[in-house]
């Protein structure tokens, strides 16, 4: 599983953030997906919850369902993005731009990932909190995806 990667190990180490697993599903219908893309996906938001986190916090990853869709959110306690940003949060920058948000920590992982996502079917959102930040996507169940 990916949260028992030594890439995700590593850097709950460097800032000391526990990972929590929320699973509240105890059986799914099928889900089709191409596994190596979306726990790509799942390790940026993983990895973006981490960086932005305080020392010695938490990180929580749920598994959830709605209707016919699966929810995988990822809820930091970090400071939360800047809200003039989060219209760009899942964009691609223009080269004239990227040096000046690349100096924020912002690239293309999120872009990417909500390319991914979308590929599948679903959706990729963020929710601002008072306490952090919630980065969710959503996948449909029991149906096929094409990804060409």
């Amino acid at each position: 599983m990916i949260v028992e990667s030594l890439t995700i190990r590593t850097i709950l180490q460097e800032k000391d953030v526990q990972l929590r697993i929320e699973e509240s599903v105890t059986e799914l219908p099928p889900i089709y997906f191409d596994r190596h893309e979306v726990q790509r996906v799942l390790l940026n938001l993983i990895k973006n919850a981490v960086e932005y986190s305080p020392p010695r916090s938490e990180v929580s990853v749920a598994l959830t369902t709605e209707e016919d869709r699966v929810c995988v959110s990822v809820q930091d306690f970090g400071p939360g993005v800047d809200s003039t940003l989060e219209p760009y949060l899942f964009t691609m920058y223009a080269p004239a731009t990227v040096k000046k948000y690349r100096k924020l920590g912002l690239g293309l992982g999120l872009y990417l990932s909500k390319q991914i996502i979308m590929a599948h079917g679903g959706h990729i959102g963020y929710v601002r909190s008072n306490d952090g930040s919630r980065f969710y996507f959503f996948l449909p169940m029991g149906q096929e995806c094409s990804l060409n």
